[in-house]
């Protein structure tokens, strides 16, 4: 992948984006961190990500809220949703908005990489069946 990328993770949770905060370092990422949707557009205006990992379900500021406003600074980002709910309004909704992927916690640390490989190398978006 040549340089060292760049994550920004958004997460409410604090074990989550801790679990995460290991495993992308662990792989040798670059990883930033947010507690919430307004917290990340901070980040934002002074930092370039390469991938943002949201949860879909924040207080204040949701996963897809804060995408919509990152596609309209980068229509490129990619955008991985997670989520712990893992309804079926969760994948439309990830689909609606354009995200790379939508992993449902408790996620295994696989699934996790080849999304983020995968939305990092091919830009490719989630489609409807």
């Amino acid at each position: 992948m040549g340089a060292k990328k760049r994550i920004l993770v958004v997460d409410d949770e604090p074990s989550t984006l801790g679990l995460l905060r290991a495993i992308l370092k662990h792989e040798k990422f670059e990883v930033l961190e947010a507690r919430s949707g307004e917290e990340a557009l901070e980040i934002l205006e002074n930092q370039t990500v390469d991938l943002v990992i949201s949860d879909l379900r924040m207080p204040g500021m949701s996963g897809v809220e804060l995408l919509d406003e990152l596609r309209e600074w980068d229509g490129e980002m990619p955008v991985i949703f997670i989520s712990g709910w893992g309804k079926e309004k969760d994948w439309l909704e990830a689909v609606r908005a354009n995200a790379s992927a939508l992993i449902e916690k408790p996620f295994r640390k696989e699934v996790l990489l080849k999304a983020v490989r995968t939305a990092l190398t091919e830009k490719q978006y989630l489609r409807s069946a």
